[in-house]
């Protein structure tokens, strides 16, 4: 009887051992499996914070050349070269030049704007093409002119071509007037609205 006694406890003790086994081999693969999730998110955290880090050192070392960049396109735009033509401003300053200049004659004809290219995806650079025509005394004016309408202010100029012939039609009042003819592209930078879909 007693051996039954003491079997029964053994076999009691062996079934609540075993029992106690697979609930600890559960509880350690649950752990394992949490494991490995939080160690996933732990990498994919690592990942993300390492590529912000990469993307702030690389901010920080063109900082000074966006400062640059920026403060550029700052003087160009306080220079009047950023944004839409002031057509009006330019006819004044043509007149400015002539009298300072003792122009007796100057015309110009500005065609209507075209898109000249396209250097960056926001920015877009337009011209619009100048034909002036003056009288001059000397070819030197002409250069002269043509320094002064390019000094920062309302417009970038590029000059395409130039003529320059004695003026048969004043030949007996003034024998050394001069006609200038030019082509010139006057050149802003507008920026590019953003395309809604």
């Amino acid at each position: 009887m007693i051996w039954n006694s003491s079997l029964r406890r053994f076999v009691l003790a062996l079934i609540t051992s075993v029992g106690m086994l697979v609930v600890g081999v559960g509880f350690l693969g649950a752990t394992l499996d949490r494991y490995a999730i939080a160690r996933a998110a732990y990498d994919a955290a690592n990942a993300e914070r390492q590529k912000v880090t990469t993307r702030l050192e690389s901010a920080q070392r063109d900082e000074p050349a966006m400062r640059r960049a920026l403060e550029r396109f700052t003087a160009l735009q306080h220079d009047g070269l950023v944004g839409q033509e002031h057509r009006l401003d330019w006819g004044e300053r043509v007149k400015r030049i002539k009298a300072a200049r003792r122009i007796p004659l100057v015309e110009f004809e500005l065609a209507p704007q075209r898109v000249f290219g396209q250097p960056y995806p926001d920015l877009t650079l337009r011209a619009s093409r100048m034909t002036l025509r003056v009288r001059l005394a000397h070819e030197g004016d002409l250069v002269r002119l043509l320094a002064d309408l390019d000094n920062p202010g309302t417009a970038l100029i590029l000059p395409r071509q130039c003529s320059l012939q004695r003026d048969t039609d004043q030949l007996g009042a003034n024998p050394t007037a001069i006609i200038g003819s030019c082509e010139l592209d006057w050149i802003t930078l507008n920026l590019t609205p953003p395309t809604r879909p």
